[in-house]
């Protein structure tokens, strides 16, 4: 007979019973054989196990390897999907490492023997690169190394000396050439990569990481940004770089990559720009006919193209943008305590440290007090940022460098300039307070006498601020402006006019006959409001009026803010008109000679380089200096040979007055610059269809036998406008690693760092779970793959690498099948545990199956049948017949994998009946 068994119904597929409304009866001798049966499961594929202690080293550039230790407590064995998931935890978030990569189980959906592919992905630079790099959110140095035969540039900080962390770099010296390298406390460069100390910029297909420097001269001499493949045999000396002099810069075509743009800012104050040309395998110049001004901030980066995909050293074209300044030079914020803890003349910050006014330090902590509702990063975002103030004349260090860096210190402190000083007088420098306007509190008293002083025709404490030792030249379009209240000192004077120079020069410098160059009068005392001086010792004096044409009376106890603007004609000629204002801030009426404006003699002005007064330690009249409370000085200058208009600075103007009269801040108060964005671009860069020309497409990826380095040169011995001031500023450009160091592995073979591409390298502890398909393993068990194209992956279901792998060890997920009817007399032994059980048939490893979603249906149909006797020398009454599926131990399998109907037809017959 013929009997239909099935698990409907029944609560577990693997374990049901059968009941029978009709009573059969199984005659003596009877035998049973499975003739039937059809199983459904989840299908749960194929199987890995993972050796204890598997190394997985992951590339996701040459100069970024980590390695990944699989299972480091005992063998493991995995679905793929399980394997996948695993080896995903091993990569923080999966964008910890800013290049995503990992597996993806491929078994079910590929027709060859691909099992899973490794994947990687561009996910993005992270939102704060130096706090994931160094740990530290204000690392923003370049760290510089010599060429060979080349001289240094003078660099500051100053103490730090040749290949350390810089900020700028230039200033007094005459030919120079540096680069940029890579900063040994912060980069390991793996013993066997060729050319491992080479510094390759971080330049991604996206454009996200970018190389960024400020101009810090009115008037360069011969300097010089270079772009280009370079050899460094030490981390502190580069061996050849595409310098002006040398044959990668002569012949830029000979090797790939020798020379890719160069940016020429000559001394007329014009930029050419040097271009490589695919298709002319050689440079191409542009001569610029606009001028770059100080605190112009240049920002190169990368951006990839298609058009050039097959070629990996050419897959981005060198993009430059410039953001163009207003010229702001030097800012001194200017508040101080009134407490006994600044003991000498020394600038405070309202928190009794000494206020040394150092880049890191004034710009990080400063901007950000005022901007606590912005995430400003200085150097990052500066090219979006409307408020960047950028001080380009550095004047001072921080002995206690904000950004953690033991070597960043500087000896540089208050000597050059932002420094306050007196002839010899050590008192407490007081700060004005009790202001109803409260943003005029705090600022600093500089004071002619002593308290202990009788009057006299000569001061005796001749306090001021020292701007620069040895001056500023004010041979261009500037402006100058800060906050004074004339304080009384009326009791020292004698009954003399009251007048005080708030602008000074030194007559020790050459250029300068007086020592003075603006000085005013106070209450009318004199018949003019305002005089200033000309460079041969011309004094030129004239009277500020309102819009209803009423002279000022300066007075003492008032707020005022003064500013002098010098439009200028011709560079280096020193003609030009100047406006000066006084805007009494108590009454917010301004005063001007706007009306009239001065014209400057041909001799012009002397070099600036005191606030306050003159050099303190002249023996002179108290005319020569000043009594009053100073706050906010600012200077900005210009770089330029065309007549300005009397407009040139209104919008920064505008925004100081406002906020003197109101106390609120503006973008402009912040920056005051042209907020001009711009892409700078050879003519014929472009295509008529708007995408940049194939032929300039010549930046290779990151790749330590052709590198992308950054360069800075000055090939002429002239020395530039101002000795003082650096040609470049807050440079920044990190390297094309992308991992934080103390997650690299460096220590491999020389093949793991060599060429462009990602992947897996030195395979060969996984290659006992995996084959590599495509691409294979190469000779040094590597398996990498150049990018699909320049534009990255979008991190989704667009790789921009793919290997594809297949198990080799595979470990199917196939359960031998035992087919056991429990409730009869039968018996057959299992040899895997030594035990008798009731199995009527053993299901093969492999079956019959349809697998639909993520159900496997699997049918068996014995192709002869196999009796099993029952053992029974009676009848056998049978309403009921039960149903256990077993694995080859016995075991009951589970239900949580067979879910569906189980479904069995088996035969039942007396031994006479069988026909054999």
């Amino acid at each position: 007979m013929l009997v239909k068994l099935s698990s409907d119904n029944e609560n577990d597929p693997t374990k049901f019973a059968n009941n029978f409304s009709e009573g059969m009866v199984i005659k003596p001798f009877s035998k049973i054989a499975l003739l039937k049966s059809q199983i459904t499961r989840i299908n749960t594929g194929k199987k890995l196990m993972i050796n204890a202690g598997t190394i997985l080293n992951v590339r996701f550039t040459p100069y970024d390897v980590i390695r990944l230790t699989l299972n480091p407590g005992a063998d493991t064995t995995y679905t793929i999907e399980e394997f996948c998931e695993y080896v995903h935890t091993l990569l923080p978030d999966n964008t910890a490492w800013n290049r995503g990569g990992r597996f993806v189980d491929v078994s079910s959906f590929t027709t060859n023997e691909t099992d899973l592919q490794w994947r990687f992905y561009w996910l993005g630079i992270t939102d704060n690169y130096e706090i994931f790099m160094y740990g530290n959110e204000h690392y923003r140095r370049a760290y510089l190394t010599t060429v060979l035969g080349k001289a240094m540039p003078t660099t500051s900080p100053g103490n730090l000396g040749v290949g350390n962390n810089q900020t700028n770099i230039g200033s007094a010296t005459g030919n120079y050439a540096c680069g940029i390298g890579w900063d040994l406390n912060k980069y390991t460069p793996p013993p066997n990569q060729a050319n491992r100390f080479a510094h390759n910029m971080l330049i991604s297909g996206q454009g996200e990481t970018r190389t960024t420097f400020v101009i810090g001269q009115p008037d360069l001499k011969g300097f010089k940004v270079i772009f280009g493949k370079a050899t460094a045999d030490t981390a502190t000396n580069y061996t050849d770089a595409p310098l002006v002099g040398t044959p990668a810069y002569a012949n830029p075509g000979v090797n790939v990559g020798d020379f890719i743009t160069a940016f020429n800012f000559k001394d007329d104050g014009k930029l050419d720009i040097d271009y490589f040309d695919w298709e002319l395998n050689d440079k191409v110049r542009v001569v610029g006919a606009d001028q770059y001004q100080p605190g112009d901030i240049y920002d190169f980066h990368g951006m990839g193209s298609i058009a050039v995909a097959n070629d990996p050293r050419r897959y981005f074209y060198l993009v430059c943008n410039r953001r163009r300044s207003n010229g702001l030079a030097y800012w001194i914020p200017g508040k101080t305590t009134i407490t006994g803890v600044n003991t000498g003349m020394t600038l405070n910050a309202g928190s009794g440290d000494a206020e040394n006014i150092s880049l890191d330090k004034f710009y990080m902590t400063h901007i950000n007090r005022d901007l606590v509702a912005n995430d400003f990063r200085f150097l990052e975002l500066n090219m979006e940022s409307n408020w960047t103030a950028t001080g380009f004349r550095y004047t001072c260090g921080y002995d206690n460098d904000i950004s953690g860096e033991a070597q960043a210190s500087s000896v540089d402190k208050a000597t050059g300039g932002a420094a306050l000083i007196s002839n010899g007088v050590n008192e407490v420098v007081k700060g004005h307070t009790g202001d109803p306007k409260a943003w005029c509190n705090d600022a600093f008293l500089l004071e002619r006498w002593t308290a202990g002083a009788v009057p006299g025709a000569q001061s005796d404490k001749n306090a001021v601020c020292r701007l620069a030792t040895d001056g500023i030249p004010l041979d261009t379009p500037f402006y100058i402006g800060f906050y004074i209240r004339p304080d009384d000192d009326t009791v020292k004077l004698g009954g003399a006019n009251n007048s005080m120079t708030i602008l000074g020069s030194d007559a020790t410098f050459a250029t300068a006959v007086d020592d003075r160059i603006v000085k005013i009068s106070i209450a009318q005392s004199e018949a003019w409001d305002l005089a200033f001086y000309e460079q041969d010792g011309t004094e030129r004096q004239i009277n500020l009026i309102d819009a209803g044409a009423t002279r000022i009376s300066i007075a003492l106890g008032t707020n005022y803010h003064f500013s002098m603007c010098y439009m200028g004609t011709q560079l280096g000629t020193n003609k030009g008109q100047i406006i000066f204002r006084m805007l009494d801030i108590d009454a917010g009426v301004e005063y001007n000679n706007v009306a009239a404006a001065t014209s400057i003699g041909a001799t012009g002005l002397p070099p600036l380089a005191y606030h306050g007064g003159i050099k303190p330690t002249v023996a002179a009249g108290f005319g020569k200096w000043s009594c009053a409370y100073y706050a906010d000085f600012r200077l900005y200058q210009k770089n330029t040979d065309l007549t300005q208009p009397i407009t040139l600075w209104d919008n920064v103007h505008a925004a100081l007055e406002n906020y003197w009269t109101s106390g609120v801040k503006t973008n402009d108060w912040y920056w005051g610059g042209e907020l001009l964005n711009e892409t700078i671009l050879p003519s014929g860069y472009m295509t008529t269809s708007g995408n940049i020309d194939d032929k300039y497409v010549v930046c290779g990826l990151p790749r330590s036998d052709t590198t992308i380095s950054q360069f800075f040169q000055r090939d002429t011995a002239a020395a530039p406008t101002d000795i003082n001031w650096f040609d470049a500023i807050n440079i920044y450009c990190p390297g094309s690693t992308h991992l934080p160091n103390g997650s690299r592995l460096t220590t491999l073979d020389a093949g793991a760092y060599a060429g462009n591409e990602g992947g897996l390298v030195e395979v060969d502890s996984i290659m006992d779970e995996l084959v590599f398909i495509d691409p294979t393993r190469d000779a040094d068990e590597n398996v990498l793959q150049t990018r699909a194209a320049a534009i990255l992956g979008d991190g989704v279901g667009n790789p921009y690498i793919q290997l594809d792998c297949g198990l080799n060890d595979v470990l199917l997920d196939r359960e031998t099948i035992n087919v056991e009817i429990t409730n009869l007399p039968h018996r057959t032994y299992n040899g895997t545990n030594g035990s008798v059980d009731k199995t009527i048939y053993q299901m093969p490893l492999v079956a019959d199956k349809e697998i639909k979603d993520n159900l496997e249906v699997l049918e068996v149909i014995p192709p002869t049948k196999v009796w099993v006797e029952l053992n029974n020398a009676g009848d056998i009454p049978l309403n009921r017949l039960e149903v256990q599926l077993s694995d080859t131990n016995g075991v009951k399998l589970d239900n949580n994998i067979y879910q569906q109907p189980t479904n069995i037809v088996v035969e039942i017959k007396n031994k006479n009946e069988i026909i054999n």
